[in-house]
């Protein structure tokens, strides 16, 4: 039978006069029938309310024993939405038990639990969404006003969406926010779902199984909900403003947090379709991220704002020229302002966790990352490897002050890649667990290298320029000698073309006016850390200038690249190397170390593993080592019996003199079985053919690693 009439029925036969006596009070107008009726129809509204599912449970958190305002009371007995249910969690015995049996009793649609005084606010939470009846849950405390515009903004919501989460500013000063605050062990938690957020049941315990942490008050946790990580769910904002702005000032919450990650994704996508200044806005940003640390907020907040800060600045890169982009990193640093602070594994997951829930990204199969200056993979060999695969191809500069804040950025930029292609180190906080394969710049087996911390600055694959190098490079980088191919390196392919060697040595002669009868010396001394001058020539510069000019010879010298480094962060070049005023010796930082060694007719080094470069292209070569014995005893050390094995004149006092006298001596040596030998021992498999066989092993990678990860899934 239905409701309705089976309680209009006994309501006829007397069956529920006793109850209708209590209900129906005298009408204060002349109809009594009227009133009646308007009473039975409250009844049956009741009735009929208990029968289905209500639309919303608000869920009242009255465990602070503090008494209930009489503006809560209020908004909720006035309450006639039938559609609402309420749900007091309560310690009675903190509560004047007749006053709360009165408001319930004045509440329509409710129901009391009594919990300990032992239970969390968490705990208190879980009961709440265990015991709500309907699909839809809210919060509020003793102090909150059940406002009707946030009653009817939800309702709608939820007739006409189907939402996991539904966030409005209506309780932006929220008195259960408050109170949440002052309770440590869920000051994260209410940070994230309060100021009137509306949660999906199922939408909620689909949260709470996908973090590993058992805390439901855990960062990802609350990350997760706000800021959408989780890609299927449906979040829905009611207030127009972006969600890091609710209040008058940000404020350094989580809540605040992920309201900011959520959105620098959609201010990226505008200012990637140019409709909205970049400038301005990162203007903004920063005003934001000010306030944020004026508050003073937990390292964990900081660290978050930096990460978030980072993967937005790395969604940009295509939106600056590359000496840009590299100012736009230090400036972002510096208003962030606690570098060291990022230096932590914390940081680290952060960005692991984080970087799945930026979508805005393009994705990129291979990552190349070479020290700045020192970029001898871009010209030749990273076409070739863009034929084949998507390549984003970054810079990493040394000696600076932003560096923690960069390897956040440049993890980002990598984020989808499958592999990593390196000529240097790569930090772990950069390459974030992806493989590295190490396509190191130096080749040969001159200097001892240091063990790198492989834990720090893991590698996967690496090459070397012969297979008696093999040994030696699986030491270094710690990994088993098949890992290592002799394939001979990359860097080393561009020497072989002869055309282009002529080409650049024309244009030297002609920038220079170097006169025929001149042949071109390059000079490239390694660097000296720990010095005051990173490299001392040992005599004046203007005196080797001056015997030069009667001589065959004119130098050309470059610095190391960490010179400029050294000067983009200190302004100042300490070194003693200068262009002299006859012009017989040259320093030229900017043409590149692959040039100068096409163009000259002699190398001089000291124990460089660019001496092995110029030996592939066959010419005479100078070892100037005033402070050899220094050098042997010092922290690396040679791999070589030096004075043994080299292939060339070693200079060992600091005499213009005798460096001249080397010069001429050099050429004896060309052609010889030391030289071949040398040659043979150090860059055997450095044949112009490099390029081909290590994309070969790029390939052949790619394709192990995605039948690897078939199996897996």
């Amino acid at each position: 039978m239905n409701i309705k009439k089976y309680i209009k029925k006994a309501f006829k036969k007397k069956k529920v006069k006793s109850t209708a006596k209590k209900i129906i009070k005298p009408a204060p107008v002349a109809n009594k029938k009227i009133s009646i009726k308007n009473k039975l129809d409250e009844i049956i509204s009741t009735l009929e309310f208990t029968q289905k599912k209500p639309n919303l449970t608000v869920i009242i958190l009255a465990i602070t024993g503090a008494e209930f305002s009489a503006r809560t009371t209020g908004s909720i007995s006035n309450n006639k939405n039938h559609d609402v249910e309420f749900l007091f969690i309560t310690n009675k015995a903190k509560l004047d038990k007749k006053k709360l049996n009165t408001l319930q009793k004045k509440t329509p649609n409710s129901r009391i639990i009594d919990i300990t005084s032992s239970t969390t606010v968490s705990e208190a939470i879980n009961i709440g969404f265990a015991s709500a009846k309907s699909d839809y849950v809210t919060f509020f405390c003793e102090n909150d006003v059940f406002d009707k515009e946030f009653c009817k903004t939800v309702t709608n919501h939820i007739s006409n969406d189907h939402f996991d989460i539904l966030l409005t500013n209506q309780l932006k000063n929220s008195e259960l926010n408050r109170f949440l605050n002052n309770e440590p062990s869920s000051k994260d938690f209410s940070d994230a779902f309060f100021y009137g957020s509306v949660i999906a049941k199922k939408a909620w315990a689909d949260l709470a199984t996908s973090t590993s942490q058992p805390k439901l008050d855990h960062w990802k946790f609350i990350l997760g909900f706000n800021a959408n990580s989780l890609k299927e769910k449906k979040i829905i904002k009611t207030n127009k403003e972006l969600s890091y702005t609710t209040g008058n000032e940000p404020n350094p919450t989580l809540r605040c947090l992920a309201g900011y990650f959520s959105d620098i994704q959609k201010i990226s996508s505008l200012i990637h379709q140019n409709k909205i200044d970049k400038d301005q806005t990162l203007a903004s940003i920063y005003k934001f991220i000010r306030l944020i640390l004026k508050s003073d907020p937990p390292m964990l907040n900081k660290r978050l704002l930096a990460c978030m800060t980072a993967i937005f600045i790395a969604d940009l890169h295509s939106c600056y020229g590359e000496y840009d982009f590299e100012n736009l990193k230090e400036k972002t640093s510096d208003v962030l302002n606690f570098g060291q602070g990022l230096k932590s594994e914390e940081a680290y997951k952060i960005m692991t966790e984080l970087l799945p829930h930026y979508t805005h990204f393009d994705s990129y199969d291979l990552g190349v990352i070479e020290t700045r200056y020192l970029e001898d993979l871009r010209e030749d060999f990273l076409p070739r490897l863009r034929e084949k695969y998507k390549t984003v191809y970054l810079t990493k500069p040394q000696y600076y002050g932003y560096h923690w804040f960069n390897c956040l950025v440049m993890r980002a930029q990598i984020k989808d890649t499958k592999l990593i292609l390196a000529t240097n180190s790569i930090h772990k906080f950069i390459s974030g667990g992806k493989p590295v394969f190490q396509l190191w710049h130096g080749l040969g087996l001159m200097k001892k290298v240091l063990d790198l911390k492989t834990k720090e600055f893991p590698q996967k694959y690496a090459v070397c320029s012969s297979k008696e190098c093999q040994g030696e490079m699986s030491r270094i980088f710690q990994i088993p000698p098949t890992s290592v191919f002799p394939c001979g390196t990359a860097q080393t392919d561009k020497l072989f073309n002869t055309e282009k060697a002529k080409r650049v040595k024309a244009d030297i002669r002609g920038k220079y006016n170097i006169p025929k009868n001149k042949k071109i010396v390059f000079f490239a001394p390694t660097f000296r850390a720990g010095t005051p001058h990173y490299y001392d020539i040992g005599f004046s510069v203007e005196s080797l200038s001056q015997q030069l000019e009667n001589s065959p010879y004119l130098i050309i010298a470059k610095k190391h690249h960490v010179f400029k480094h050294i000067m983009n962060k200190t302004g100042q070049d300490t070194c003693n190397f200068y262009t002299s005023n006859n012009k017989q010796f040259i320093v030229d930082d900017e043409l590149s170390f692959f040039d100068l060694l096409m163009a000259s007719d002699i190398f001089i080094t000291d124990y460089s593993s660019s001496i092995f470069y110029a030996v592939l292209r066959n010419i005479p070569v100078v070892f100037y080592t005033p402070d050899l014995e220094k050098y042997l005893s010092g922290d690396n050390g040679l791999l070589i019996d030096f004075k043994k094995e080299v292939p060339g004149p070693v200079i060992e006092e600091k005499s213009e003199s005798k460096l001249i006298e080397g010069i001429t001596e050099s050429y004896q040596y060309v052609d010889t079985d030391k030289y071949l030998n040398f040659k043979k021992k150090h860059v055997g498999s450095c044949d112009g053919n490099a390029s081909s066989r290590i994309i070969e092993k790029v390939q052949e990678i790619i394709k192990t690693r995605e039948h690897f990860d078939s199996i897996q899934n």
